[in-house]
């Protein structure tokens, strides 16, 4: 899994989107669905990704898709169950671990990927899921964001690669 902690994370939306999450928050208690504002955030509106949590098992379903994801994905999503019409078992597998890992720890993750399942590999993103919940602690949705990196050219160095050009 490309999960990386926070201070990796360089995409402004992502970094903005954990910050507007961690201002939602109550002492321990994770944030509200409700609480989200989108007059507060009309940057981020078009990288956020809202989506409900049932279970079990746990099945997710993309409830709201900005129109920066849409484009990055090259699908609208929204209404659709997790990787609904993605080929491949790999993907929905390794989706659906995250999402797992974020309702049982109730803890948001981090990381960086690129669209490969999507034949769309040269469009590399970072990613932050954030777990939201109606009584504070049982997550029962998850705020998701996804902003494009942009890719170091072919003549860079190995190290280059690695990292996020910028």
């Amino acid at each position: 899994m490309p999960l990386c902690p926070f201070d990796q994370i360089t995409a402004p939306p992502v970094r903005d989107g954990y910050a507007y999450w961690r201002s939602l928050r109550t002492g321990d208690a994770l944030p509200k669905r409700e609480a989200i504002d989108p007059a507060d955030v009309p940057a981020l509106l078009p990288h956020l990704v809202i989506a409900e949590v049932t279970d079990p098992p746990i099945s997710i379903t993309y409830r709201l898709v900005g129109t920066a994801v849409v484009r990055l994905n090259g699908v609208d999503f929204t209404g659709f169950a997790l990787n609904q019409g993605v080929e491949g078992g790999a993907w929905r597998d390794y989706w659906q671990r995250i999402y797992e890992r974020v309702v049982r720890d109730a803890e948001p993750l981090f990381g960086r990927d690129d669209y490969e399942y999507r034949d769309r590999s040269f469009l590399p993103f970072e990613w932050a899921i954030l777990p939201l919940s109606s009584d504070g602690t049982h997550v029962d949705r998850v705020l998701e964001i996804e902003a494009g990196i942009k890719q170091p050219p072919p003549d860079a160095g190995p190290a280059k690669r690695r990292g996020v050009w910028r």
